[in-house]
């Protein structure tokens, strides 16, 4: 249910920075850069998190095992299913993290890939790349 929700709000969230790239790029400009820097230190303080938990299970899993050499390392379950959930939590980020930001590069690159025409040649330069898409629209 609760992902359901969060799936949602992220494809809301998504759509309406699509919309605000591609109908205003001057505004979207504005405001990607500091997304993407919000996106970039929200992935270092989890994945930061993340490597601590792992560095501390490590050390548990490591005294447990000094301290009892003759036991197997069945009984260190917990700590070993720790870190196998802490590195998929990481892989997760780091996907999610790149992804995101690849998306907000392309969506940065939007207006130049949209005043290519058809032959794949540029568009001859008239100063503002956003002129013409307002002589587009204001007619529409």
């Amino acid at each position: 249910m609760v992902e359901t929700f969060v799936l949602s709000l992220v494809l809301a969230a998504l759509s309406g920075l699509t919309f605000v790239a591609y109908k205003h790029p001057r505004g979207y400009r504005r405001i990607s850069i500091p997304l993407g820097r919000s996106v970039l230190l929200l992935a270092i303080a989890v994945l930061s998190f993340t490597l601590g938990s792992i560095f501390m299970a490590i050390g548990s899993l490591k005294d447990s095992l000094d301290d009892f050499p003759d036991q197997t390392i069945k009984s260190a379950q917990f700590t070993v299913n720790s870190l196998y959930d802490d590195r998929n939590l990481a892989l997760v980020v780091l996907v999610v993290t790149a992804a995101t930001l690849g998306y907000l590069y392309f969506l940065s690159c939007l207006p130049r890939i949209l005043e290519y025409q058809t032959d794949g040649t540029a568009p001859t330069e008239t100063g503002d790349s956003d002129q013409g898409t307002k002589s587009k629209t204001s007619s529409d």
